[in-house]
C-alpha cells in the first residue's frame, strides 16, 4: 500500500470527498488529475524548450491551485519553490522542474488511487 500520509493532506481531501458522494465520481477525480497532469506537463515541457519564463510560471501557478484542491501537499510544495525562483529561472532549470513535477505527480496519483481504494474498493 502506498503512504497518502506524506503526499496527500487528507483533511483538505476527505473535506472535498465529503461533497462528493457517488463512489465513481470519486474515482473521476483520480481520472482527471491524471488527464490534467499529462496536459501540464506537456504544455511545460514545451514551455522550458522555449525559455518561455512567464507563461512557464502562469502554468505552475494553476497546477498549484488544482493540486491545492486536491490536497497534494508535494506538487504544492514544488511549485511554491518554482515561484520563488521566478526570475531565475532559465530553460534548463524550468526543464529539471518539469521532471520533477512529473515525479510528484506519479505519487501523488498513488496516494489518491490509494486513499479511494480504501475508501471505495474497485471490485
Amino acid at each position: 500500500m502506498h503512504d497518502t500520509g506524506s503526499e496527500l493532506d487528507l483533511v483538505i481531501l476527505d473535506g472535498l470527498l465529503g461533497m462528493i458522494r457517488m463512489p465513481e465520481k470519486r474515482w473521476n477525480l483520480l481520472t482527471s488529475f491524471e488527464t490534467g497532469a499529462q496536459e501540464h506537463l506537456q504544455r511545460l515541457e514545451l514551455m522550458a524548450g522555449e525559455g518561455d519564463q512567464t507563461a512557464f510560471l502562469s502554468r505552475v501557478h494553476t497546477i498549484k491551485g488544482g493540486s491545492g484542491a486536491l490536497g497534494m501537499k508535494q506538487i504544492v510544495a514544488l511549485c511554491l519553490e518554482i515561484e520563488a525562483a521566478g526570475a531565475s529561472l532559465d530553460a534548463a532549470a524550468m526543464s529539471a522542474y518539469v521532471v520533477r513535477l512529473r515525479s510528484a505527480f506519479n505519487a501523488g496519483a498513488a496516494a489518491l488511487s490509494a486513499h479511494l481504494e480504501q475508501l471505495h474498493p474497485r471490485t
